[in-house]
C-alpha cells in the first residue's frame, strides 16, 4: 500500500504542477505524455480523437459537461491520469460509460452533486486513485453505492460534514486509505462509525476538534496509520 500512496502524492503534485506550467509553456497542447486541454466542450467525434493521443495524463481543464457518448470514446483512451478540473455534474449514463476506462487514476474534483446512481455507475470503474475532492455532501445512500469501488485510494477531501449514517456507509469500502481532510470535527457516533473501517491508511488532517468520547470511539480503528490534525 505505501507504494500505492507514494504514487498518488506524487501524481497529485505532478499533474497540478503541469496544469499551472501548460498555461504559459503549451497553451492546450503539451509534450509528449502530457496533454492539457481548454475545451468547454467535447463532441463524441472529438473525444474519439482525444483517444487517439498516445500519452500518459490528461487533463481536461475547462469541460464543464460530458456526455454519455463522449464519456464512452474518452473511455478508450490508454493513459493513466484523467482530470477533470471543472466538471461539475455527472449522470449515471456518463459515470457508467468512463467506468469502462482502463487507467489508474481518476480526479473529478468539482462535482456539486454526487447521487446514489451516479456513486453506483462510477463504482464499477477498476482504477486504483479515485479523487472526488470537490464533494462537500455525501448521502449514505451515494456512499453506500461508492463502498462498492474497488480501487485502493479515495481521496473525499471536500466533505465538511460527515454523519454517522454516511461513515457507517464508507466503512463498507474495502480499499486501503481513506482521505477525509476537510471534516473540522468529529461527533462520537460518527467516529464509532468510522472506526469499523478496515482500511489501513485514514487521514483526518483537518480535525481541530476532538472530544473526549470520540477520540475514544476513533480509537478502535484497527488500521496502520491515522492521521489526525488534532493531538491524538
Amino acid at each position: 500500500m505505501r507504494a500505492t500512496l507514494h504514487l498518488s502524492l506524487f501524481t497529485f503534485f505532478f499533474y497540478a504542477f503541469i496544469a499551472t506550467f501548460a498555461t504559459t509553456a503549451w497553451g492546450a497542447h503539451g509534450d509528449a505524455d502530457v496533454h492539457v486541454s481548454d475545451a468547454r466542450t467535447l463532441t463524441p467525434q472529438q473525444a474519439q480523437r482525444l483517444s487517439e493521443w498516445n500519452g500518459r495524463v490528461l487533463i481536461l481543464r475547462n469541460l464543464d459537461s460530458l456526455s454519455p457518448a463522449a464519456a464512452g470514446n474518452l473511455a478508450n483512451w490508454q493513459g493513466d491520469v484523467l482530470v477533470f478540473s471543472r466538471l461539475s455534474n455527472l449522470s449515471p449514463a456518463t459515470a457508467g460509460s468512463l467506468s469502462r476506462w482502463s487507467g489508474t487514476t481518476l480526479a473529478i474534483n468539482e462535482l456539486e452533486e454526487f447521487t446514489p446512481a451516479t456513486a453506483s455507475s462510477l463504482a464499477r470503474w477498476q482504477g486504483d486513485v479515485l479523487e472526488l475532492n470537490g464533494l462537500s455532501h455525501l448521502s449514505p445512500a451515494a456512499a453506500g453505492s461508492l463502498a462498492q469501488w474497488s480501487g485502493f485510494l479515495l481521496e473525499l477531501n471536500g466533505l465538511r460534514e460527515l454523519t454517522p449514517a454516511t461513515a457507517g456507509s464508507l466503512s463498507q469500502w474495502r480499499g486501503r486509505e481513506l482521505e477525509l481532510n476537510s471534516l473540522r470535527k468529529l461527533t462520537p457516533a460518527s467516529a464509532g462509525a468510522l472506526a469499523q473501517w478496515r482500511g489501513q491508511y485514514l487521514e483526518l488532517r483537518g480535525i481541530v476538534e476532538l472530544s473526549p468520547a470520540a477520540r475514544s470511539s476513533l480509537s478502535r480503528w484497527e488500521g496502520g496509520h491515522l492521521l489526525l490534525g488534532a493531538p491524538y
